[in-house]
């Protein structure tokens, strides 16, 4: 199991130095008349033109267009018209706000699971008169989120 979780890490990694880039693309918006529109008028292409290419009615490609300002296009469609004029979609899942990497993510979710395991924990020995002082709940906190992310312990994903 342990090398199973070790190619993880190393895919982790990996894919983190892919996105490095696609995490700074990320910040840029889409035209607000989308892509497709915005590039089939770069190219001096009518609607009616792409139209043909894709063998659709005129009316099929503002719909098309039009879901795609929506965000209801599929990706295929999209695939289809960038084909069409000659260029290609490209997209990719990246960290979100607040976030530079995939190890971050497990970090951040290591750190909520591991609080919350031991808030409950905490309150047992509250009860028992048995707490612990604050430098040893960090140290406590600190040494379980790393085992919950290095071990990637189902419960860094339980809602919470």
């Amino acid at each position: 199991m342990r090398l199973k979780k070790e190619a993880l890490k190393k895919q982790r990694q990996i894919l983190d130095k892919k996105l490095e880039l696609w995490r700074k693309l990320s910040n840029e918006k889409k035209p607000p008349m989308g892509w497709a529109k915005a590039i089939r008028g770069a190219l001096g292409m009518t609607t009616q033109q792409l139209a043909d290419r894709l063998e659709i009615d005129q009316a099929g490609v503002v719909r098309h267009e039009q879901r795609e300002v929506y965000g209801t296009i599929t990706l295929d469609a999209l695939n289809e018209i960038a084909i069409a004029m000659n260029c290609k979609v490209v997209y990719a899942i990246v960290p979100g706000d607040g976030f530079q990497s995939l190890d971050a993510i497990l970090d951040h979710r290591a750190e909520i699971a591991a609080k919350a395991m031991l808030k409950s924990a905490s309150h047992t020995m509250r009860l028992e008169n048995q707490e612990i002082n604050s430098e040893d709940k960090q140290s406590q906190l600190a040494r379980l989120a790393n085992e919950l992310k290095e071990n990637l312990d189902p419960q860094l994903w339980n809602k919470k």
